[in-house]
């Protein structure tokens, strides 16, 4: 008995002076104001940079490309956390979403070895506490099983620092078979919320000429009771059928069950124009997805003709950014609560930098009306853990002052402020200049001298409005209106060339969206020139 001992003491410390007994870091991540554990994603590098694999921890690449630097992270949720193989001289990295600043430590773990580490993280802001929630309105999954679906959903969200996520279906002929998100409905997605995440449902309802190519647009309908169908619209889509109906019939359908409607992709589309004039749409999604356009084709046209325009923001397929929309909101958070302050404008846009925007005691979104010249003073910030440059005030579409940014500690701070004599209509936002006239799509980016986070992807950040309304009317711009017009026109034109309809009920009432929006536009403009326009 004594020999067998002995002998399997022996193999034992072979079996350990070979490495054969795996290393071990037990690893927790915490607020270093409270010491409750953060949900975040770590980054374990050798001494010569190179990436470890963490173990059992969840890959945050999980869906997007080899190369994709969310590739090197992965997902800590909470708690002692066992991450098995890791051999060395180490650095190990943290980050909760763009509210925490960067932690870092370094640990030597030898063949063997089972060590323990905390990370302390320093919030930047916390902006809960003032009712600022965050979320993403646009993501499916794709060529997941639904276990692994279900994981994705229940880990990136939350380690990401996101709390509110929309879900929704979308169809393309043959391809969709591997939309594994398409089988989710609300009562699946409730089974996967947590106290720090909630889930909404919804539809990209859309039409397109082609595979890639541009038809009548991509929607956001959210929070809606049923599917909108059909789902998507024309053969450029689904290989058969026509192209009718047209996007607005869905909107308002949507609307009917008391939803929420979100442009997509930018100025991607025919029918955003006559959609914003018709009032069907609440809210217009950038740098979700896809190429990416500029602010000003994006908002700023429809902000100088009168509309009031809330910012949003998604990722499309998977969640390949830190892309998020901050809503201040009063109370629980729930989808609808939620939605009802992004229709209302209290919103910002950022993949990192987090914004603030003020007028006195007027806050992002509010309306200021007066009736007489008035001096106004506008104040902004922007926080971000990485270099977002510096930070600017936008009047009427054109950058007015600007203030660049410093470090604080182990993070960039911006404040910017800019008094206006206020004599007519007008609105002012707060955005960062990163160094882009346009953000890249959604790979990752090279830039000297240029803002990009940890995923390598150009910085943004952009509030929504604070409004001027003058004698009781809104900023409004003639020859914008003009150009609206005209790419309404030209749209009527492509339509007539490229559309297959069942006949002429069908195809009437596709051009009567555009037919109306032109109508609509045309009498602000003739009511503008009488002198008493921008009323709406």
């Amino acid at each position: 008995m004594k020999a067998r001992f002995f002998f399997i003491v022996f193999l034992a410390s072979a079996f350990l002076a070979l490495g054969a007994v795996p290393p071990y870091l037990l690893l927790r991540v915490v607020d270093a104001d409270s010491g409750e554990s953060v949900p975040c994603l770590v980054r374990i590098t050798d001494k010569d940079g190179r990436v470890k694999a963490a173990g059992e921890l969840y890959g945050r690449g999980t869906g997007l490309p080899a190369k994709h630097r969310t590739r090197e992270w992965f997902c800590h949720e909470g708690g002692m956390k066992e991450v098995k193989g890791v051999l060395g001289d180490l650095k190990v990295e943290a980050l909760a979403g763009p509210e925490y600043e960067m932690g870092v430590g370094t640990i030597g773990i030898r063949a063997g070895q089972r060590k323990s580490m905390v990370i302390k993280l320093k919030r930047i802001a916390h902006p809960a506490k003032a009712g600022w929630r965050s979320g993403n309105t646009h993501l499916h999954l794709m060529k997941l099983t639904r276990e692994q679906a279900d994981r994705y959903l229940r880990t990136v969200p939350r380690c990401d620092g996101l709390e509110l996520v929309f879900v929704s279906n979308l169809r393309r002929a043959q391809e969709e078979a591997g939309y594994i998100t398409n089988e989710h409905r609300p009562a699946d997605l409730r089974k996967l919320e947590a106290k720090d995440l909630k889930f909404g449902w919804g539809e990209e309802h859309r039409h397109n000429y082609g595979p890639g190519g541009q038809g009548y647009g991509h929607v956001m309908l959210l929070n809606i009771k049923q599917l909108v169908r059909p789902v998507s619209i024309g053969p450029g889509i689904m290989r058969k059928g026509t192209d009718g109906p047209p996007l607005q019939r869905g909107l308002r359908e949507a609307r009917g069950q008391g939803g929420t409607v979100v442009w997509c992709h930018n100025s991607f589309g025919l029918e955003d124009i006559p959609n914003w004039f018709g009032g069907t749409v609440d809210a217009q999604n950038i740098f979700d997805g896809g190429g990416h356009d500029s602010y000003e084709k994006t908002f700023y046209r429809y902000l100088n003709v009168g509309l009031r325009v809330p910012f949003s923001t998604g990722t499309d397929w998977f969640i390949y950014d830190f892309s998020r929309v901050y809503v201040k909101m009063a109370g629980a958070l729930t989808a609808e609560r939620w939605l009802e302050g992004l229709r209302a404008g209290r919103s910002y846009i950022t993949n990192g930098p987090l914004l603030e925007l003020r007028c006195g005691q007027r806050d992002i979104g509010d309306v200021i009306a007066i009736d007489k010249p008035q001096r106004l003073v506008f104040r902004g910030q922007a926080r971000g853990r990485n270099n977002f440059r510096k930070v600017q005030l936008v009047y009427n579409g054109r950058v007015v002052a600007d203030a660049p940014a410093r470090e604080s500690g182990g993070h960039h701070v911006a404040n910017v402020s800019w008094a206006l004599e206020a004599k007519e209509p007008g609105w002012v936002a707060l955005r960062v200049d990163s160094g882009f006239a346009t953000l890249p799509a959604t790979a990752p980016v090279t830039a000297k001298g240029k803002g990009v986070n940890e995923f390598g992807q150009g910085l943004f950040g952009h509030t929504s409005p604070i409004y001027i309304d003058y004698g009781g009317k809104r900023v409004f711009k003639r020859e914008t209106a003009k150009e609206l017009v005209q790419e309404m026109e030209l749209a009527v034109d492509e339509i007539l060339r490229r559309s297959k309809f069942a006949g002429n009920a069908q195809k009437m009432e596709v051009l009567r969206v555009y037919e109306k929006g032109i109508e609509e536009l045309e009498r602000r403009i003739m009511t503008a020139a009488g002198g008493s326009g921008g009323k709406n």
